[in-house]
């Protein structure tokens, strides 16, 4: 618009044209007016308290951040927008650049929408500005807010949907009557050992957590050992992180599944580096979170213990069937993901970007590389099957 004034402006000199001052003249007296109220304006609003809960979100769903606005404003002719941009760290090196904004209502309340097509954690700044309805005046009121949030992998919408089948697990529940007589053995304090085994006094008088064995224990412990293999013969690219971030969902949906008919079961859960003790819906809560940083790494040393394991994988686990060939003799279950297959009708489609009305999307222009590597070569099928329950999930990863 002010372009546009002067340009008329000048015509008007050149040309001697009335209507084209008058309309210059107009223009440039209205942007005049919206400057210098807007200004008086920002001085009025420049204690305005921001309230900016920054809290866990979800992947792969719509989500809003609430941000709260102190006093209300109700302002005629203009509106108070909080803007929210970053970078949502999803990978080693990948990054997602995340922008979106949202006018406040007549409470004071604003709601920015998002949506996030993966895990990670996002490195958010918020900055509150002061706008016309008409788009012509943007005003900052405040410096930027500095918010670090997780960004969990999502359950599946239907956890009971997921074919669990516990009733194999090999520490069955009984009690039997301790005699007397009975041997015990100590050890170091393992994870998954149960805090009634823990010898207090022992551990007490050396300082380290001593756990007391018995050769029949009087009530073994109801104990699932889960894996989560993040490792990829690919690299680092839209497909591999995609079927990385449903292999997370699959695992603590897994979980709850159980919980929610199984509450007496614990679950020792190791991903990667992470290893962490599951007891209660708090315990998969911190897990979930935990995840979102986890990322594509090298294979560590292999688990020497032959006891029954779950394990989550991706069709990219190129040494999915060394690993399984180690543990022949224990009992495995397999839970990975695959490629789609032509004419199947069970294909999960998963969407990279999402488009819908007063939703951000994760600029295309800003990583050109990252969007190029979405087109894949055809996905290789990882050989080896466990000697437990398979379970394969072939996803399709879609752009828009």
């Amino acid at each position: 618009m002010l372009v546009t004034g002067l340009y008329l402006l000048g015509y008007a000199r050149a040309t001697s044209n009335i209507y084209a001052f008058w309309f210059s003249a107009a223009a440039l007296i209205v942007l005049a007016l919206l400057g210098v109220s807007s200004r008086l304006l920002a001085l009025k609003l420049h204690f305005t308290i921001v309230s900016w809960n920054a809290r866990t979100l979800n992947a792969r769903q719509e989500t809003e951040h609430a941000i709260g606005l102190s006093p209300s404003p109700g302002i005629p002719l203009f509106r108070m927008h909080f803007v929210i941009r970053g970078k949502l760290d999803c990978g080693n090196k990948v990054k997602l650049k995340i922008k979106s904004e949202a006018s406040a209502d007549r409470d004071g309340l604003c709601l920015v929408p998002m949506y996030f097509p993966l895990c990670g954690i996002l490195h958010a700044e918020g900055r509150l500005y002061l706008r016309d309805v008409l788009g012509f005046v943007r005003i900052p009121l405040q410096p930027f807010i500095y918010k670090e949030v997780y960004v969990k992998p999502p359950m599946f919408p239907v956890p009971e949907a997921l074919r669990v089948d516990v009733t194999s697990s090999p520490e069955p529940s009984r009690k039997q009557q301790q005699s007397d007589e009975e041997k015990y053995y100590m050890r170091e304090y393992v994870p998954g050992d149960r805090m009634k085994d823990v010898n207090w006094k022992a551990s007490f008088r050396v300082y380290e957590m001593i756990t007391r064995i018995s050769p029949i224990s009087p009530e073994p412990s109801k104990l699932l050992r889960l894996e989560l293999r993040p490792y990829s013969s690919q690299g680092e690219t839209p497909l591999t992180l995609m079927h990385l971030n449903f292999s997370k969902s699959w695992l603590i949906s897994f979980i709850a599944a159980i919980q929610s008919k199984h509450p007496q079961y614990r679950f020792h859960v190791r991903a990667g580096a992470l290893e962490a003790m599951i007891e209660d819906s708090k315990d998969l809560d911190k897990l979930a979170q935990s995840l979102a940083d986890v990322h594509f790494q090298s294979e560590s040393q292999s688990d020497k213990r032959n006891d029954e394991v779950f394990i989550f994988t991706t069709a990219f686990d190129q040494g999915l069937a060394g690993y399984l060939g180690l543990r022949s003799l224990a009992k495995t279950h397999l839970f990975k993901t695959a490629g789609p297959v032509s004419g199947a009708k069970d294909i999960r489609r998963v969407r990279l970007f999402h488009l819908a009305a007063g939703l951000a999307i994760p600029p295309l222009g800003g990583l050109p590389g990252f969007i190029r590597s979405v087109i894949q070569r055809k996905i290789p099928v990882s050989p080896g099957r466990a000697n437990g329950f398979y379970m394969e999930e072939k996803l399709k990863l879609v752009i828009l």
